[in-house]
């Protein structure tokens, strides 16, 4: 499937052409996938990615390297919103005169803030990629440790059950809490195995 029958650069322009009559961005590059404003504080591109027609909205300040996109950006006020907009798919020219408006629209009532290049908003982007990146990395660590816990359970391992799942015990499920119990009362009458 083309780009070519998709109304993503024009769609862009008259639905983010805000960011230069409220705040004074102007555009800069365009292309068929990715539309560029800029400021003096901060850059905002929306893209349009040619394998997935996933739409993605970064805003980042011009003194940094790091951009951030609108999903975070609406996480500082709504979390519950973000997520709803964490990834946006245009593969139709319907979708993309439903969708780009509505990214616009969400941009515009969400970002005044990070448009207008305020470094507190930028720190706290920052900090809450790095919160969110240190959840996925915990989510994983429990997914393994479940993984592993199961196994030794299989196996009657009592003593690997109780050390896999004692870092996690708060993350644990009813039901695994259940056999982190039973395996800890067995290790303590000093049965490690059935």
């Amino acid at each position: 499937m083309s780009l070519s029958h998709l109304p993503f650069e024009s769609t862009v322009r008259e639905a983010f052409n805000f960011l230069c009559s409220k705040f004074g961005l102007y555009r800069g590059e365009s292309t068929p996938t990715s539309v560029l404003y800029t400021s003096a504080n901060v850059a905002v591109e929306i893209i349009l990615d040619p394998r997935s027609y996933e739409v993605d909205v970064e805003v980042r300040r011009i003194t940094g390297s790091r951009s951030f996109p609108l999903h975070r950006i609406i996480a500082l006020t709504s979390p519950t919103e973000a997520e709803r907009w964490r990834l946006v798919q245009t593969s139709t020219p319907e979708r993309v005169r439903k969708f780009i408006p509505k990214l616009a629209s969400l941009l515009e009532k969400y970002g005044e803030s990070a448009l207008s290049g305020d470094s507190k908003i930028f720190a706290k982007l920052g900090e809450l990629e790095e919160f969110d990146a240190m959840r996925t990395t915990r989510d994983f660590q429990i997914r393994y440790a479940r993984r592993l816990a199961e196994h030794e359970w299989q196996s009657r391992n009592y003593a690997k059950v109780v050390s896999i799942l004692s870092p996690i015990q708060e993350e644990l499920t009813d039901s695994e809490l259940v056999r982190f119990v039973y395996a800890k009362k067995r290790l303590e009458s000093g049965q490690n195995r059935d």
